[in-house]
C-alpha cells in the first residue's frame, strides 16, 4: 500500500520542455538580476560606481555565499569568473544608456530575434515596453 517515489522536481516532465524555453528562462532572470541592480545604482548615482558594481557582481555570481552553492553553474556558465565579467558588462550597459533605451538593450541581450514562438516574442516585447517605462516613471519621480 502506498505510493511509489515521485521522480525529483518533476523530472519527467522537464525532459519535455523546449531546450530554447530553458534557455531563454536562464536569460531572463540573469537579465531581471541585472536590471534590478542597474536601476537602483542609477537612483543612487554612486561615486564608486566601477568597485560597487564589481562588488555586486561578485555577490551575484556567488562568491560571498557561505555554501558551496555555484550560482556561475545553476545559470550554465563555464567559471565564476565569466559570470562576474558578464554581470558587470550587463550592469555597466544599462547605466550607460539612458533608461528609456532600455528596453531594446534588454531584448538585444536576450537576443530576442531567436525566440522561435512569436506569441513569447509579442509578449516579452510588451513586457519589457512595460519595464521601461516603469523605471521611466520611477527615475521621474526621484528628481
Amino acid at each position: 500500500m502506498g505510493f511509489n517515489k515521485r521522480p525529483s522536481s518533476g523530472e519527467w516532465f522537464q525532459k519535455l520542455r523546449y531546450e530554447w524555453a530553458v534557455k531563454l528562462e536562464t536569460k531572463l532572470i540573469i537579465e531581471f538580476q541585472i536590471i534590478s541592480v542597474s536601476s537602483n545604482l542609477k537612483k543612487l548615482q554612486k561615486e564608486n560606481e566601477v568597485r560597487l558594481i564589481r562588488n555586486i557582481s561578485k555577490a551575484l555570481s556567488g562568491e560571498f555565499y557561505k555554501t558551496n552553492y555555484k550560482h556561475w553553474e545553476t545559470y550554465k556558465f563555464k567559471n565564476r569568473e565569466e559570470c562576474i565579467t558578464y554581470y558587470e558588462d550587463g550592469i555597466d550597459s544599462y547605466l550607460q544608456d539612458e533608461t528609456e533605451e532600455w528596453q531594446n538593450l534588454f531584448l538585444k541581450r536576450i537576443n530576442f530575434q531567436s525566440i522561435p514562438n512569436e506569441i513569447m516574442q509579442s509578449e516579452i516585447s510588451l513586457g519589457a515596453a512595460e519595464m521601461t517605462m516603469n523605471f521611466s516613471m520611477q527615475q521621474f519621480d526621484m528628481k
